[in-house]
This record gives structure tokens, C-alpha cells and sequence, in this order.
């Protein structure tokens, strides 16, 4: 049985989290062994985890933590390998390279793996996977954008030799990936996220909250939204969008699942432009899915997705979308028939929104044609399996 090293840094509530859960629950549990590294805290993985997953908590793994830990613990050969690692790496002005000098100065285990997978682009998640899992294949996965596309850095493209291959949610991740990264594109590919849309049907009519309560509209069509209230989001620029939509002779109320860093700045907005009683926020769900369903129309506002989750669990739910024009937006789904993309502009955005949700011969075909579409992707594991079964392809 292959062994396979899943890492995860700083994983919470959102479709990252619910991509890996669902893939964990579709890879074959008879030829491989899967462990999680992972953060326990505010995790919703660790407890959706299948019995072939094992789970192993990066806070245990905290660089000062450890060195206290190891001296304590008379382990002084390691506590100064650490020391003088956090003493070098504070000289270093380069933020991957200050990254990559803490993170090869301790492991975070011992086993040794087939296979080790970075499921996130950010600096920890690579390090974790490349510095401190000893496997003989190494695998990324892309969400969005590599770090600092723009410009990324010269250390951080250097990490990405390392890996046999590179994942990418959707084509258009995988298109910009290639086009600032060309020499990776032979072993860049694109992995659908896997969906469960059984699990989403089955929740969406399994709930306790009275919904349709919290979600009282009287006249008004009732749009929804669910994401981590952060930049990318962009559902600080809700309240603005409603208030022109409302502007145009459109009674909605728009609702708001989620949480995070930029709750204050939304509510604020909601205060600034009157639509107190329009922009509801509706806080963390554990189960959004009562909400999806029971929503007139579905929007994703966001300024930057990879492959947004929410937008295909509304799908799947035969939800009418709307999303934004963000740079892969025409990748997440086909436009005209299970879903509508609008300009990002705000008042641009309204007037579309305006004019798709006044149009209910086109909502109801975009409801139909989502419900009568396959998004669960399953047959993407496969492309996995592929890669786990070829020749070694990493050398330490």
C-alpha cells in the first residue's frame, strides 16, 4: 500500500477545505494510506476525515514552541540547529528564503512517504511538503494564482522543480500558471475539483435552523452569497452593488454567508450606503446548503477565485449563478446556459445583475440547465492515480 503525505497549512471553513475533503473520500482507501498534516484548530477536515486518513496537527509543529520543547527535553543538538536557524534566517531578507531556512531546520515527521502534496501555494505549505516530508514525489496543487504572479519569487520558482507535477483547478489557473511559468508546463495539469452531490442534496434538506425565517424577504427576490468575508471576496462592495440594483427598480435582499478579517469593513459599507435592510449577514453556517437552496438567485461577487467552490455547490443544487468577471470566471462555468458572468465594474455589475434577475425565462433555464449537469468530477482522480503509479520522479 503507497503512503501519501497530504499537507495543508492554516486550513479553516471554505472551498479549499471541502475540495480536499470530498478527494479524500474518493481516492481508494485499499492501495493507499493517506496522512493529513494539517492544523486541528478551526478545521472543519479533520472531522470529516474517511478511516483510511490519518491526521497529524501542524500547531504541535510551532517553530519557537519547539525550541523551548527541545530544551526542555535535554535535546540540545537540535534546539541549536533551530537557534541557528531562526539567527540566519533573521538576516535574510528574502521572505521565501527566510522561509525556506526555518522550515529545513526540524521535520515534522519521520515516516517516509510515496508521495508528498502541497494542496496549497502558499510558503508553508510548500515548505512543509518539500523540506520537511521525506517522499519520493512531490505534488502541488493551485487554487488560484502562484504567489505573487506577477512577479514571483526567484526562490519560489526554484521550489517548483521540485515537484513531478503541478494541479490547477480549473484550465484558466493552469493557463496563467503556464504563461508565467512556462518551463513547468509539461507537468502542469488541470484536476476538477470533486464534488459530493449527494452529501449537498442531502444537507440542503436536513437542517434544523428555521431557514425560511432567517431568509424572510416579503416581495423581495433573495440572493445569496457564501465565502470568507476577505478581499477576494469582494463582498465589501455588496452593499454598493444592492444599492444600485435597487436603484434600477429591482426589490432584493441579498444575504451573506460566512466570516473572517473584513467583517467590520462590510458592515460598515452596509451602514454607509443605507441597506441595512437589504445586505444581511447571516455569519458562519456549518451547513449552508438549507440557505443555497432555498435562495432565488445565487452570486459570486468575487474579485479572484481559482474554481469556486459555492458556485458549483449552487449548481448542483439548480440554483441560477451569477458571478463576476474575475480572470477565471469563464472556466467556472458556460455562460447563457448554467450561469451568467457579469462585469466586475460595480455599478456595471448591478446593471447586469438588474437585468438577468428581471429575466425569469432566462433564470429559469439557467436552473434547469444546472440541474440536468454532472459537477461531481470523480473520474479527475484518476489523473492521481496516474502520477502515483509512474517511475520515481523526485531526488532529494
Amino acid at each position: 500500500m503507497k503512503k501519501i503525505a497530504i499537507v495543508l497549512h492554516g486550513a479553516s471553513v471554505g472551498g479549499i477545505e471541502t475540495a480536499l475533503t470530498n478527494m479524500l473520500r474518493t481516492i481508494d482507501c485499499k492501495k493507499y494510506n493517506i496522512t493529513l498534516f494539517t492544523n486541528f484548530t478551526g478545521n472543519p477536515c479533520v472531522e470529516k476525515l474517511p478511516p483510511n486518513v490519518s491526521a497529524v496537527d501542524l500547531d504541535d509543529f510551532k517553530f519557537k514552541s519547539l525550541i523551548k520543547k527541545n530544551i526542555k527535553s535535554a535535546k540540545i543538538a537540535k534546539a541549536f540547529k533551530m537557534l541557528f536557524a531562526y539567527f540566519k534566517s533573521a538576516f535574510e531578507k528574502n521572505d521565501a528564503k527566510k522561509n525556506e531556512i526555518i522550515f529545513r531546520s526540524f521535520s515534522v515527521t519521520d515516516e517516509r512517504f510515496d508521495c508528498a502534496i502541497s494542496y496549497k501555494q502558499d510558503y508553508f505549505s510548500i515548505c512543509t511538503a518539500l523540506f520537511q516530508i521525506k517522499s519520493d514525489k512531490k505534488v502541488m496543487w493551485l487554487h488560484g494564482p502562484i504567489w505573487k504572479e506577477s512577479n514571483p519569487d526567484i526562490y519560489y520558482v526554484k521550489w517548483l522543480e521540485a515537484f513531478g507535477k503541478i494541479y490547477g483547478v480549473s484550465s484558466d489557473v493552469i493557463d496563467r500558471f503556464n504563461a508565467v511559468c512556462p518551463q513547468f508546463s509539461k507537468k502542469s495539469e488541470v484536476f476538477l475539483n470533486i464534488m459530493d452531490a449527494g452529501e449537498i442534496k442531502y444537507k440542503s434538506e436536513h437542517f434544523t435552523e428555521d431557514v425560511h425565517k432567517i431568509m424572510e424577504s416579503g416581495k423581495a427576490l433573495k440572493l445569496l452569497s457564501v465565502g470568507r468575508f476577505c478581499e477576494a471576496k469582494n463582498f465589501d462592495n455588496v452593499p454598493f452593488i444592492c444599492k444600485n440594483i435597487i436603484d434600477l427598480g429591482v426589490n432584493v435582499k441579498w444575504f451573506l454567508i460566512g466570516y473572517g478579517e473584513d467583517e467590520q469593513l462590510i458592515k460598515n459599507k452596509i451602514s454607509e450606503n443605507g441597506m441595512e435592510n437589504h445586505v444581511i449577514i447571516l455569519g458562519k453556517k456549518d451547513n449552508p446548503f438549507p440557505y443555497i437552496a432555498g435562495c432565488d438567485v445565487y452570486v459570486q461577487p468575487s474579485r479572484i477565485e481559482g474554481r469556486s467552490i459555492s458556485v458549483v455547490e449552487a449548481q448542483i443544487l439548480a440554483k441560477p449563478v451569477i458571478i463576476t468577471e474575475y480572470p477565471t470566471s469563464h472556466a467556472q462555468l458556460k455562460h447563457g446556459y448554467d450561469g451568467m458572468i457579469v462585469p466586475m465594474d460595480n455599478v456595471e455589475c448591478a446593471k447586469g445583475i438588474a437585468k438577468i434577475i428581471k429575466d425569469r425565462a432566462l433564470l429559469k433555464s439557467l436552473s434547469e440547465n444546472a440541474g440536468k449537469s454532472d459537477y461531481c468530477n470523480k473520474k479527475e482522480v484518476n489523473k492521481l492515480y496516474s502520477f502515483l503509479e509512474e517511475g520515481k520522479t523526485y531526488v532529494e
